[in-house]
């Protein structure tokens, strides 16, 4: 199995609420977007995707950091293009999040 991390820091107003409970739906959200992207995009090709995302608050900033578990089917091209999947749904899951991150600042 590969493991794939990434992190990614966001920025945010001194006024922003960041109550746990809706980060942690946002999380949740974007996990659940991104894992059907990938299962649609890559249908029976995988035989593993694990997203594990988890969050730091901290003065003004946000961290994300973003654990996918990948593993693709052997019996298809697609297995030297784990990487780049892993790539694509980081690229979705926290443009997902930041997204949504906005639109909640904007309560």
């Amino acid at each position: 199995m590969a493991t794939y991390s990434y992190k990614k820091v966001f920025a945010f107003y001194p006024n922003f609420n960041t109550k746990e409970e809706a980060i942690s739906e946002i999380l949740e959200n974007c996990e659940e977007e991104t894992r059907n992207y990938v299962l649609e995009l890559c249908s029976d090709k995988l035989l593993l995707f694990n997203i594990e995302s988890e969050v730091l608050l901290q003065q003004q900033v946000i961290e994300v950091i973003l654990e996918l578990h990948v593993i693709v089917s052997p019996l298809t091209p697609l297995v030297t293009q784990e990487k780049n999947i892993a790539d694509v749904a980081a690229e979705r899951f926290f443009g997902c999040f930041e997204k949504r991150l906005r639109a909640h600042g904007k309560r």
